[in-house]
């Protein structure tokens, strides 16, 4: 079976053998630790350390921003896809030997980081500053000046145009002993500076508010100097300023060197952060601590002589109990382990149901292939996925997902043979009409209801393969007769409906095995109600249910839909290429047009492939048997985002 069989794995020993045991757990990557610390009904205390936590985090949260900002500072050429580094355990031990070295250069690119982003601000405030008494520069007085004791002076600006005017008229008429100076304007303001009497100070603070006066606000680094002075003491602390900059990135720059280093000191912060939390499900009673969890049966006997035969510990295993849930791990065959990817986005099988990936594999490939439909655009895709596996050696759910459409590429390929189309009609565009792409098959385009009857037939025997799979789970948890009542009978009423239209004799035959499967449906769908009654509208209502089955079968009409659209399209894209003939003109604009168009086309068709087979898969397939919700196995072992360590 896919689902590999689990043990509960129990292991007891005292506390100077629990470090040992977690790192051994650890390196194996094949126990799953339970939270055993926290279950009231135990007795045990935990073996949390908050304190090592909280540095480990720490840790955590300094290397990320550093490398993040390193990697900003030191720019290297980015990969299309971000791939482990494979190093060796040599490298990881070298680079823990210089521990304390590479934490200085951490802290020297941490502190130069903070004391480069404070003297950006200080030139920020400098250049701010200048800018705002370069248009002062050649007043030859002092800014902060207020006056003397029978004199106000205010420096400021005035809105230009008639405000100001204005407010120089209204000056002179009522205070012909005040000064008025302009010095220098621009297009919104003019800046100015206004000399009066203090007996005459409030009257005309007054007017300058009503004509919209704002007052030049001078810091008090400003007092007894010119600006002109002032902009040249300005300039020298920014040139300064900059120049310390300039050494604080250099030193940044050369800590940034350490790139690789830091991320394996990441992984390997990351890695312990692993362990503690595990240690945080462990439990302890006394000198005693207790470890539970779940391994995979094929290699339980293996951990438990490798735990045995390192440590003082006692390890019990044992088989789940009835109904107990345990972690699923899936196995499957190479061809079959890509779909993996397809059912973890709907979710994960519970412990009670069986893989269903043995049996998406089949029709995913099929209706995948069928929906991109061209040989062209399958080759295509089988290149483009091949070079992401093997040539960028993606990883994780993108190889996954790269690993099934190669598959799926071979059977467009087919489909295109099929069904005759190669990038669309551009043989027959090409060769002028006089060939053609082989058809091993026939047209959908010009019989498009005999690739609906197609696509008809492939959803029946899907949508019943679904219904076979219920029916194994039934007889899993023998409920044998509950297999026969509830999904035979829709395999005979079905069935019968489907005879009926062939007619004659067949069809006969097909009436009694609907009025059969109809009848079992009525009378024991519901059998759990008591009364018969309840019982007979419950099963009538059951029976409406056939319009979900007719429905689910319709759907599958989308396999015709996209593989019509993109053939259509293809076409267009030939015929939109081939307009200015194949002259020194069109010949350009042909390949111009067919790169693009066919590129694009593409790119939907796959797009539009891979989400209606995954609909029809979730929906209509899932649908029928699977129900989910389980967790997947989560093995204590080392989690590595950068390296991986080989040898």
């Amino acid at each position: 079976m896919p689902v590999v069989s689990m043990r509960r794995i129990t292991a007891a020993g005292p506390m100077s053998a629990h470090d040992g045991v977690l790192h051994a757990l650890q390196r194996l990557g094949a126990v799953q630790v339970e939270d055993l610390a926290s279950r009231s009904d135990t007795g045990l205390v935990p073996t949390r350390n908050d304190v090592a936590l909280r540095e480990v985090a720490g840790e955590i949260a300094r290397l990320s921003a550093v490398l993040e900002m390193a990697r900003k500072v030191r720019p290297r050429k980015k990969p299309m896809f971000t791939l482990k580094r494979r190093i060796a355990q040599t490298e990881v031990d070298a680079v823990e030997g210089r521990e304390r070295e590479l934490w200085a250069a951490v802290d020297t690119f941490e502190r130069n980081t903070e004391r480069i982003a404070a003297d950006k601000g200080r030139l920020a405030r400098l250049r701010a500053m200048g800018d705002l008494l370069r248009p002062w520069s050649d007043v030859a007085m002092d800014l902060t000046d207020e006056g003397t004791a029978r004199v106000r002076v205010w420096f400021g600006t005035l809105p230009c145009g008639d405000r100001c005017a204005e407010f120089e008229e209204q000056l002179a008429e009522h205070h012909p002993a005040s000064h008025f100076e302009v010095f220098s304007r621009d297009e919104e303001v003019e800046r100015i500076a206004v000399a009066v009497l203090r007996d005459e100070e409030e009257d005309v603070r007054n007017l300058l508010k009503r004509h919209g006066f704002a007052r030049l606000t001078v810091p008090v680094q400003g007092r007894g100097r010119t600006p002109a002075d002032w902009l040249a003491s300005l300039e020298e602390e920014r040139a300064a300023i900059s120049a310390g900059i300039e050494a604080l990135e250099a030193e940044r720059f050369e800590a940034a060197q350490w790139v690789q280093e830091f991320e394996i000191l990441l992984d390997g912060a990351t890695t312990r952060q692993e362990r503690l939390l595990a240690e945080a499900r462990v439990g302890r009673t006394g000198s005693v601590f207790v470890l539970s969890g779940w391994v995979p049966a094929p290699i339980s006997a293996t951990v438990e002589s490798a735990l045995q035969g390192s440590f003082p510990v006692a390890v019990e295993l044992r088989k789940p109990e009835p109904g107990e849930d345990f972690p699923i791990l899936l196995r499957n065959a190479r061809l079959v382990q890509p779909y993996e990817v397809i059912t973890r986005m709907f979710s994960t099988p519970n412990s009670s149901e069986i893989d269903p990936n043995p049996l998406v594999a089949p029709y995913f490939f099929l209706l995948f292939g069928m929906m991109l439909g061209d040989a062209g655009y399958g080759l295509l895709l089988a290149l483009g996925t091949a070079f992401l596996i093997w040539g960028v050696k993606v990883q994780g759910n993108m190889r996954q997902m790269c690993q099934f459409m190669f598959q799926g590429s071979f059977a467009a390929i087919v489909s295109g043979l099929l069904f005759g189309s190669f990038f669309g009609d551009i043989v027959s565009v090409l060769s002028g009409q006089k060939a053609a792409f082989p058809q091993l098959w026939f047209d959908p385009l010009k019989d498009p209801v005999r690739m609906m009857v197609v696509a008809m037939v492939i959803g029946v025997f899907h949508v019943f393969t679904g219904l076979a799979a219920k029916a194994y789970i039934l007889v899993l948890r023998g409920k044998p007769w509950d297999a026969v009542l509830d999904v035979g009978s829709w395999y005979v009423c079905l069935i019968g409906l489907g005879l009926i239209a062939v007619g004659g004799v067949i069809g006969m035959v097909g009436t009694g095995m609907a009025i059969l499967g109809s009848a079992t449906i009525i009378l024991f769908s519901a059998r759990d109600s008591k009364r018969f009654l309840v019982r007979c509208f419950k099963g009538l209502y059951n029976l409406y249910g056939i319009t979900g089955y007719f429905s689910d079968i319709l759907s599958y009409s989308r396999i015709l839909a996209l593989g019509l659209a993109g053939s259509v399209i293809a076409m267009v894209i030939n015929m939109m290429g081939s307009i200015a003939g194949f002259t020194w003109i069109g010949i350009p604009m042909f390949i111009l047009v067919a790169l693009a168009g066919h590129g694009l086309n593409l790119a939907l068709s796959t797009l539009g492939a891979y989400v209606h087979t995954s609909r029809l898969t979730y929906v209509e397939f899932f649908g029928k048997f699977f129900e989910g919700g389980g967790h997947a196995f989560e093995p204590l072992r080392q989690k590595r985002k950068h390296t991986d360590v080989v040898g």
